[in-house]
């Protein structure tokens, strides 16, 4: 059985209605979607991966996945395995000055660095600058422009890197694998497959559909049931987001722990 599906049918049971008649599936389907967006962002326990093969001459990228299989939106990078797979790291303008005064205009192979902005982690920049000729795009979108990065602003999306690059010489194409935290899209129907939240936040899930259809009625003993299912609805999440985050710190990888991540981003 649908996991939607599944929490549709008991949110009926506890708002006494069987067969949608007063509250129309496409409500309780869209209450359902702002919860999973709402712990998506807050948690980012939703993951995915795709291959990046970087544009020759080319420092700063923006991830975009609305053509790539998980379509929704990204939140922020997680994890970078170079072409040599090796973890690269992730460190702030500031780090990164201090560990290399020419890390702006350093060209190389292999990405050893990602220097992120923590105004808006989806903008990020490789290091060293990649030498490649061939410009392929791999299940990812990127978005170009000439702007100029500003130390105390947000990073542009792809920009040229100053220097001399021989774009016609035969080179190796220099891939990255990104691991990222994403929002799934919305939920649309009963059979479908975009619920991506681990399964112990079902109930709570359950609860808030309840909650946010209940108080949305006109009458004063609903919005007061409503209030109630919220209540539940905070307790089971709290519940569920203990078990989760056991779950992520347990892994071997200890970069999927949403919380070291966060940290990191904040």
């Amino acid at each position: 059985m649908a996991r939607v599906y599944d929490i549709l049918v008991r949110a009926r049971d506890t708002l006494s209605e069987k067969t949608p008649k007063r509250w129309k599936t496409d409500q309780l389907l869209r209450s359902l979607s702002e919860c999973q967006k709402k712990i998506a962002q807050e948690l980012r326990c939703i993951r995915s991966e795709c291959t990046i093969q970087l544009c020759h001459a080319h420092h700063t990228y923006k991830l975009d996945i609305t053509n790539i299989h998980t379509s929704g939106t990204a939140l922020a990078p997680s994890k970078v395995i170079n072409h040599a797979g090796v973890e690269a790291r992730f460190v702030t303008q500031t780090i990164m000055q201090e560990e290399d005064a020419e890390w702006r205009t350093r060209q190389g192979g292999d990405i050893t660095h990602i220097i992120y902005d923590k105004k808006n982690p989806l903008y990020f920049r490789v290091y060293p600058i990649p030498t490649t000729s061939k410009i392929v795009e791999i299940g990812s979108t990127f978005n170009t422009t000439e702007d100029s990065i500003d130390d105390a602003a947000t990073i542009c999306e792809v920009i040229a890197s100053p220097g001399s690059f021989d774009i016609t010489a035969e080179k190796t194409p220099i891939k990255i694998q990104m691991y990222f935290f994403h929002v799934p899209p919305p939920i649309v129907t009963v059979v479908d497959t975009n619920l991506l939240l681990p399964q112990e936040f079902d109930i709570a899930l359950k609860h808030y559909v309840v909650g946010m259809t209940l108080r949305n009625d006109l009458d004063s003993q609903n919005r007061s049931f409503g209030i109630e299912e919220l209540k539940l609805f905070d307790s089971q999440y709290m519940e569920a987001k203990a078990l989760t985050d056991e779950n992520f710190v347990d892994q071997s990888d200890e970069h999927y722990a949403s919380v070291e991540y966060n940290a990191q981003i904040k």
